[in-house]
């Protein structure tokens, strides 16, 4: 390192042969130079006038290779490299920019001389076969932008490219103030789109695709083409051939080929004010346009439909359109109203318990905790108000139950008018006195109470199910119960409440059951 201090060296020449460091550390420090910071700073001054052209460099960096590489190693040389790596921890509320290269090339005005300014200048070459060369080779990562240009009247007008995955590049424009952000490409001569895929042109809704300031494609339409040309069309043409030679603007024109005519054979639009009547007319070709007036078509003239073709079809009935298995008749509107009106969504209530100790002749059910609480501890029946006829030997749909006023929460809450399909499940009893006792299960309807109720409900049995599979002892069994098909209706709010009992009087009251069991409901597809 060297240091001189208060001289001015005009001249000079120094010769490194191990290389310069010019190092810099800088802690706490102040601004220094016009408020920055500067580790090297080089200035150059030029005020004389030159006699001659000449040309002047600033700083040079150069380096001449003359050895040779040998076998199979790798020489990599940079001329210039710069790092400028930033592993501070800065506040949040702070900004750190990072710039590579900052160049600014100024020229003042001046209306007498020919000026020429360019940023950057390269000249990659060389003198040997299989030189890759590459201008500039740039990686951006997190998939930001690789070069961004500025206008000059507006720095917030601007486009950029960008290159993402598997080299996916964008040319974006943005107009910080409108959409006027166009893109043109002035070609001195071919523009080629080689793609291995498709090439999409893709206007905004509301634009189209313009061909040559005339045609344009909007949405599959397309407009203001005055002639198509062509010495082979391939697939049918349709419409009016007319017009002169091979261009469609009139009438009478001739048509180079039509099947059955001599080649530019004249073809004229012929015109037939009314036919009024018309017999035994065995053969018509198409008939493209005209509406047909007739009042049928008899049905042996016409091809029953299909699911491939049209045809003669017969209207369903809308019973016909609710049992949705007729795949000859066609649906109205009436049909499938009558059909859609009675499909039904299905729901599941699924439920477990265990009701012990069940005295003889009574019905248990769910307590004030709920259905939903496993242990069912109320009793309904003998020694109570009930009659032996609503015993759970003797259930049937006229089967009732009282229910205390404080126990209305112990069954399921209809949120919405359905229908009752039925009940599926399984019972185990065990304690049971004889042990040839059977299970018996049933739900019972009462009508939504009143609100601020406080008088006891009467409960009627809309299902139930008594096993009578098997007889002898039935202790520890897997007892199956289950009621579908039903068709019975429920109303909003209605209270249902499920029941268990033997379907013969026990012994004593030392009976348990456990059972699982799901209510199935429809309701009305609305």
């Amino acid at each position: 390192m060297f240091k001189w201090i208060g001289k001015k060296i005009e001249k000079f020449t120094t010769i490194f042969h191990s290389g310069v460091l010019i190092e810099s550390e800088a802690s706490n420090h102040t601004a220094t130079i016009s408020g920055d910071y500067h580790p090297l700073n080089i200035k150059s001054t030029d005020s004389t006038t030159p006699s001659a052209s000449l040309s002047y460099y600033v700083a040079i960096i150069e380096n001449r290779k003359t050895g040779r590489t040998e076998g199979s190693l790798t020489n990599n040389g940079t001329l210039l490299h710069l790092l400028d790596l930033d592993t501070s921890i800065n506040h949040a509320l702070s900004t750190t920019t990072q710039i590579g290269i900052d160049l600014s090339l100024y020229k003042a005005i001046d209306f007498t001389g020919n000026c020429n300014q360019t940023g950057l200048k390269m000249l990659i070459s060389g003198q040997s076969p299989g030189i890759l060369a590459t201008g500039i080779d740039l990686t951006v990562e997190n998939e930001g932008i690789d070069i961004i240009m500025r206008s000059s009247s507006n720095s917030r007008d601007y486009s950029y490219i960008a290159t993402t995955a598997n080299g996916g590049t964008t040319i974006t424009t943005v107009d910080a103030d409108a959409a006027l952000a166009h893109f043109e490409i002035a070609a001195d001569g071919d523009i080629t789109l080689d793609s291995a895929g498709q090439i999409k042109l893709e206007p905004v809704a509301g634009n189209n695709i313009l061909l040559d300031g005339t045609i344009a494609v909007d949405a599959g339409v397309v407009t203001g083409a005055t002639s198509i040309t062509s010495t082979s069309f391939v697939g049918d043409l349709t419409g009016d051939a007319s017009g002169s030679s091979a261009s469609c603007t009139g009438q009478a024109a001739t048509v180079a080929t039509i099947a059955g005519l001599a080649p530019n054979t004249a073809t004229t639009q012929a015109t037939q004010a009314s036919i009024t009547t018309c017999e035994n007319l065995t053969t018509v070709g198409n008939i493209i346009a005209g509406g047909w007036r007739g009042t049928a078509i008899e049905s042996a003239y016409m091809a029953t439909a299909t699911a491939a073709a049209q045809g003669a079809v017969e209207l369903a009935t809308p019973a016909e359109a609710i049992t949705g298995d007729d795949t000859t008749r066609a649906i109205t509107a009436a049909g499938l109203k009558s059909h859609v009106g009675a499909r039904y969504s299905y729901q599941y209530i699924n439920f477990s318990f265990k009701a012990q100790n069940i005295p003889p002749d009574v019905w248990k059910t769910p307590a004030q905790e709920g259905p939903e609480y496993y242990l069912w501890t109320n009793t309904h029946g003998s020694g109570e108000t009930q009659a032996a006829s609503d015993a759970p030997s003797a259930v049937d749909i006229e089967t009732t139950i009282s229910v205390d006023y404080l126990d209305q929460t112990s069954g399921f809450i209809i949120p919405k008018a359905c229908v009752l399909e039925g009940f599926y499940g399984n019972c185990k009893v065990n304690n049971t006195n004889p042990n040839t006792l059977r299970p018996v299960m049933a739900f019972f309807r009462a009508a939504e109470p009143s609100d601020g109720n406080t008088s006891d409900l009467t409960a009627t049995c809309v299902a139930f199910d008594s096993y009578d599979t098997a007889g002898g002892n039935r202790k520890n069994r897997f007892l199956k119960l289950e009621n579908s098909g039903l068709t019975t209706d429920l109303a909003q709010g209605d209270l249902l409440f499920p029941a268990v009992g033997f379907d013969a009087t026990a012994g004593d009251s030392n009976a348990d059951i456990w059972g699982s069991f799901t209510i199935v409901l429809k309701t009305l597809i609305p």
